[in-house]
């Protein structure tokens, strides 16, 4: 029988030869995924917004929609026709001597004077006049005529022009001499106003 300190001895050596147990991995930690960041906006950087589009009253696609007005400038021919039916009542201005037919560029009437480009003419924000313009303009019935192609006009203004020969039109039977009204030659028929026959576009 082995003597009690060698038994002692015998355990402690058992214990220190022990195969330790295996320890756990640590699994690496899973990253998260990096969430994009929301792109920012890009800004318009200056000359790069688009062109306005031309107001009627300037916008054109031929040379021969344009038209040079005193008081506006290189306007749009038919803006101008239906501003002004009975022309204008103005002189020199944007029409004064020097002064060349407007050109279309780029969409838009543009005046000429003298061979060049004349920005003071050309783009001009003035309101328009109010009122009959001198082909239309009266003070008494006496101031108007009735003309077969013009209708009701100023007689001194169908004096200084060169109309067309025309049968009946505004004149054809049952037309009546026109009257002043409002400061307007108004044509009448059968005792009633004849809208066809006033306010009508003169020429250009």
């Amino acid at each position: 029988m082995l003597p009690r300190i060698s038994i002692a001895v015998l355990l402690l050596a058992a214990c220190s030869t022990a195969t330790p147990e295996p320890t756990a991995k640590a699994e690496p930690a899973k990253a998260e995924p990096a969430k994009a960041e929301p792109t920012a906006k890009a800004e318009p950087t200056a000359g790069t917004e688009v062109a306005a589009q031309p107001s009627a009253r300037l916008a054109c696609t031929a040379n021969d929609e344009c038209l040079a007005s005193c008081r506006h400038g290189a306007v749009n021919r038919a803006w101008h026709a239906a501003t002004y039916p009975g022309g204008e009542a103005c002189e020199d201005g944007c029409t004064a001597k020097g002064t060349e037919a407007p050109r279309c560029e780029q969409g838009r009437c543009t005046a000429y004077r003298g061979g060049a480009l004349d920005p003071q003419c050309t783009a001009l924000d003035v309101a328009p006049l109010d009122g009959p313009g001198p082909a239309h303009r009266c003070a008494a019935d006496d101031d108007c005529a009735v003309h077969c192609e013009h209708g009701a006009v100023n007689r001194q203004w169908l004096s200084w022009q060169r109309p067309s020969e025309c049968g009946d039109g505004c004149t054809s039977p049952g037309h009546e001499p026109p009257r002043c009204e409002d400061g307007r030659c108004v044509a009448y028929r059968g005792g009633a106003r004849h809208a066809a026959c006033t306010g009508r576009v003169v020429p250009r």
